[in-house]
């Protein structure tokens, strides 16, 4: 994801020009991707990216579904019954997480500015907080960033 450059997030954490890209960078693709995964949806940077990832998103589910009835035809010509059981249980995961991925892109966003911000707010916790969750408040999204996540989330769930 691009969604908010190298130079924006050093100005964010008020760090020098000069200062590792490689210290910021997991971090940022970090913040970027649990945002993604808050609002279950993909993240673009622009509606070119979004529109090429929707056009590109049926035939990667049909490429799944055939690796899924591969895959199931495969467990099925083992003759060990323990193994043909855990064969068949990873080609089902790996086909419920190709349907997943699928839903994310179809329900995908162009980051609007409120999700930069939560973005932002997010590298800046993990920034500051590089050591082990030592409090049970730091465990979650920062309340800002959840706040301005929550009107884009979809599939709630139960």
């Amino acid at each position: 994801m691009t969604i908010v450059t190298l130079p924006e997030a050093k100005a964010h954490l008020r760090l020098e020009p000069d200062y590792p890209d490689d210290q910021v960078q997991d971090k940022l693709a970090a913040a970027e991707q649990r945002a993604a995964h808050f609002i279950n949806r993909a993240l673009f940077g622009t509606d070119a990216d979004r529109q090429a990832a929707m056009a590109a998103a049926p035939a990667a589910i049909t490429a799944a579904g055939a690796a899924y009835t591969d895959a199931l035809a495969a467990a099925s010509a083992v003759t060990d019954p323990v193994a043909a059981s855990m064969l068949h249980a990873q080609a089902q995961t790996d086909y419920a997480a190709a349907q997943a991925r699928a839903r994310e892109t179809l329900a995908g966003i162009v980051a609007t500015s409120d999700i930069k911000a939560a973005i932002l707010l997010i590298l800046g916790n993990l920034y500051e907080n590089r050591a082990d969750v030592q409090d049970d408040r730091m465990a979650a999204l920062p309340n800002g960033a959840q706040y301005l996540l929550m009107p884009h989330r979809v599939g709630w769930g139960i």
